[in-house]
């Protein structure tokens, strides 16, 4: 089983494979975490948050603009991106608030 050992502000802070018995000697708060992120929502990494109320750890947050997705965990820009074409990429431009093209 993979545990994350969360601080004060339910910040992950470290992730190992233990069994049940060994995270019971262990000190500090340890959620147990799914390498499917099924339940709880998403996998723990370090410097992700754990979210008791929304059973899940959402990941830090990428850019000001974005907005939590509650369901999911996960945060998701204001605008969707646009449909992927072939030789075209996108990256988000956090000053413009838009998807930028670029060419791959």
């Amino acid at each position: 089983m993979y545990y994350a050992q969360i601080d004060e502000n339910n910040v992950v802070i470290n992730v190992i494979v233990a069994d049940d018995e060994f995270i019971k000697n262990m000190s500090g708060q340890w959620i147990k975490t799914d390498i499917e992120g099924k339940s709880p929502k998403n996998f723990a990494g370090v410097g992700s948050t754990w979210r008791p109320d929304l059973n899940g750890f959402i990941p830090p947050k990428q850019f000001p603009s974005w907005l939590l997705n509650e369901q999911q965990c996960l945060w998701e820009p204001p605008i969707s991106m646009p449909p992927l074409q072939e030789g075209i990429g996108y990256a988000w431009n956090e000053d413009e608030k838009k998807w930028a093209i670029f060419t791959i």
